[in-house]
């Protein structure tokens, strides 16, 4: 099943400030969301992971910030 989170949620969940991630898709530098609602971005698990990639942020298989322990 897809999880549907909004910016600010997709913002959360990688500890990245929300205009971050927004200013990285207005200069281009991440694609855009292939969905909206009312005008937000709305980011499917795919998106996530893309954005997460983009900060290089690792995630786990459940989608969840992988932990390091030094």
């Amino acid at each position: 099943m897809t999880e549907l989170l909004s910016l600010r949620d997709c913002a959360r969940r990688l500890g990245v400030a929300s205009h971050r991630i927004a200013y990285a898709h207005e200069a281009g530098l991440l694609p855009d969301v292939h969905l909206r609602v009312a005008g937000k971005r709305i980011y499917t698990t795919a998106d996530l992971r893309r954005v997460a990639e983009y900060f290089r942020i690792e995630l786990d298989k459940e989608n969840k910030v992988r932990r390091t322990d030094e």
